[in-house]
């Protein structure tokens, strides 16, 4: 009995310490908590290690913003430099996929907020394997980020290395494996490469290069216009008969342009769709051709210009340049 009591006095005990532990804890939290900013601020540092250890570089190039500053100069030993998601994604999906697997274990993630900009910290282990060789890099990670809308982007990020275990010839391997998979088959890399490309064509025919516009297109890259009213030609097929067909075109108007009103990627980053404006000066004062044009630009996996349509309204063209009874 009298063990028995005993052990009912220290339950009771526990009772009123859990009771009183269980009050403070509601008056007083032990832990610290953390603002609606520096949670999203650290679900941005943990993303970084967690989007690019599974290849998602689509989501993790959101992460950042449009330009920001990357250095790496305590890994690599190059100097800190402004670059671009697109730039940072093309060179992680050219060596990550090739390990076999990749783990960036953050920790004592340590944010500051203050209006609109941010910094945070995190201890970094990474670790790398590929067959049966192995690297791993500690260090830590330090970011500047600021707020867009209800979204916090990186502007600065930063890799200070503290150790470093294995050999870096793993990269040799590495790079070559990775050769093999990714970088063309990067939805991202590939879009931004072809409306890149798409950029580029407008910029040639404008300042009339012909030349350099159609070594944009493959071989027997072909071009298609389909509501031509039966007056204007229909398109050509094959670089030799593309540049017979641009070439005559700069020497028929004293300028140029093609404002871009829309570019973008489809599902199929390999087809570009574009909503531009013709803005012509016809020779001799004879005023100012414009259209409306839609086109689409399909490339092949080497960001060769495959096929070309060209949309616009012949009823314009045809009124612009005297052909309007020959219209069918």
């Amino acid at each position: 009995m009298q063990i028995k009591s005993i052990f009912t006095a220290l339950f009771a005990l526990s009772l009123l310490t859990a009771c009183d532990t269980a009050e403070t804890s509601m008056t007083k939290p032990d832990v610290q908590q953390s603002t609606p900013d520096e949670a999203a601020v650290a679900t941005v540092v943990e993303a970084v290690a967690n989007l690019a250890d599974r290849r998602e570089f689509d989501a993790l190039s959101r992460l950042f913003a449009e330009e920001f500053v990357l250095d790496y100069s305590s890994l690599n030993g190059q100097a800190a430099t402004s670059t671009t998601p697109l730039a940072l994604m093309g060179e992680w999906a050219a060596v990550l996929p090739g390990f076999d697997r990749t783990r960036h274990d953050l920790s004592n993630i340590r944010v500051q907020i203050e209006s609109a900009e941010a910094t945070a910290t995190a201890d970094v282990v990474a670790l790398h394997w590929f067959g049966a060789s192995f690297w791993q890099v500690s260090g830590r990670y330090d970011f500047s980020l600021r707020k867009r809308a209800s979204d916090w982007q990186i502007t600065a990020m930063t890799y200070t290395l503290e150790d470093e275990t294995g050999s870096r010839e793993i990269f040799g391997p590495v790079l070559e494996a990775a050769g093999t998979k990714a970088v063309p088959g990067h939805t991202l890399v590939v879009a931004e490469r072809n409306k890149a490309s798409v950029r580029r064509f407008f910029g040639l025919l404008e300042s009339g290069n012909i030349d350099g516009m159609v070594e944009l297109f493959a071989e027997d890259a072909m071009q298609n216009n389909p509501y031509t009213g039966g007056v204007f030609p229909s398109g050509a097929r094959g670089k030799e008969a593309l540049l017979a067909y641009w070439s005559p075109v700069p020497d028929r108007f004293d300028s140029m342009r093609f404002p871009i009103e829309q570019l973008m990627a489809l599902e199929d980053p390999n087809i570009v769709f574009v909503r531009y404006r013709g803005e012509l000066v016809l020779p001799d004062g004879a005023g100012v051709y414009q259209n409306q044009y839609f086109s689409t630009f399909r490339f092949n996996a080497d960001g060769q210009i495959t096929e070309y349509v060209e949309i616009f309204d012949p009823v314009v063209a045809a009124r612009s340049f005297g052909l309007l009874e020959e219209l069918r």
